[in-house]
C-alpha cells in the first residue's frame, strides 16, 4: 500500500467513525418517526410513553456500553489521574442510566403489566416524581451545561491545543474529527426541529421533545472518546522518557 493509499484509508475510516455512523444511526430514527407510518412511529417512540421505544432503549444500551467500558478501563489504566477520569465517567454514566430508566420504575411497571402512560401524566400536568433531569427548570439547565461542556471539550479544546507539545494535553485532547460529529449532531437537531415545525409527526410522542434524536449522538461521542482513551492512548511519563533517552 502506497503512502497516498494509506492516507485515503485513514480518511475513509475517520469519515465512517465520525460522520457516517452517527449520522445514519440518528437519521434512521428521524426518518422512521417523521416519514414512517404509524406502526414505525410507534416503534421509534410509542405514544403511551416514548421511554418504551427503540430510540430511548438504544440510548440506554449505549449508556450501559459506556459504563462497561469505563469499568474495563479501570483494569487497564494505572495512573492516578486516569483512574479519577474513569471513575468520573463511570459515576456520570450510572447516574444518566438510572435517570433514563426512572430508577427502574419504567421497566418494572412495564413488566408488571401496568406501563406508565405519558398521555395521562401530561393531561394531569405531572412530571416524573422519580428522576431529576426531566423537571422543566433542571432539564433546560442540564442541556445547556452539557452543550457548553461538549462544545468546549470536543471543538474548542482540539482547535486551541492543536500545536501544543504538552504531553498531558496531547494525551487528553479529543481527535479533531470529533468536530465533524458535533456539526452532525447540530444538523440532525435542526433537521428534526424543522420537520416537526412543518407539521410532520404530529401527535407523536416526540412532538415536544425532538432533542431526543441528537441524544443518541451525544452518547456515541462519549463512547468513541472513551474507546480511544482506553485502547489507543498511553500517557508517557517524564521518567519513562528519560529512561528511553539513557
Amino acid at each position: 500500500m502506497t503512502e497516498n493509499q494509506k492516507k485515503v484509508s485513514i480518511i475513509n475510516r475517520k469519515l465512517l467513525i465520525y460522520l457516517i455512523v452517527p449520522a445514519l444511526i440518528s437519521l434512521i430514527f428521524v426518518w422512521g418517526y417523521f416519514f414512517g407510518d404509524l406502526r414505525v412511529q410507534e416503534l421509534v417512540a410509542p405514544r403511551i410513553n416514548r421511554e418504551y421505544g427503540l430510540l430511548e432503549n438504544l440510548q440506554n444500551l449505549g449508556l450501559l456500553a459506556l459504563i462497561a467500558l469505563a469499568v474495563y478501563g479501570l483494569t487497564r489504566k494505572r495512573l492516578c489521574f486516569e483512574i479519577v477520569i474513569l471513575i468520573c465517567i463511570l459515576a456520570g454514566g450510572i447516574f444518566l442510566f438510572m435517570e433514563e430508566i426512572d430508577y427502574g420504575r419504567l421497566h418494572y411497571r412495564y413488566l408488571s403489566g401496568d406501563p406508565i402512560d405519558d398521555r395521562v401524566k401530561d393531561a394531569e400536568g405531572k412530571g416524573s416524581d422519580w428522576n431529576i433531569h426531566n423537571q422543566d427548570n433542571i432539564n433546560q439547565l442540564f442541556k445547556r451545561t452539557l452543550d457548553m461542556g461538549m462544545i468546549a471539550f470536543f471543538i474548542i479544546f482540539p482547535l486551541v491545543s492543536w500545536k501544543s507539545t504538552n504531553r498531558l494535553i496531547r494525551y487528553l485532547r479529543p481527535d479533531p474529527w470529533f468536530i465533524l460529529t458535533m456539526v452532525t449532531m447540530l444538523a440532525v437537531s435542526r433537521y428534526s426541529k424543522a420537520l416537526n415545525r412543518a407539521g410532520l409527526g404530529m401527535e407523536g410522542a416526540l412532538q415536544a421533545n425532538t432533542a431526543k434524536f441528537r441524544e443518541i449522538i451525544v452518547y456515541y461521542v462519549f463512547f468513541i472518546y472513551l474507546l480511544t482513551f482506553i485502547f489507543r492512548r498511553r500517557y508517557v511519563s517524564r521518567s519513562e522518557i528519560q529512561q528511553i533517552k539513557y
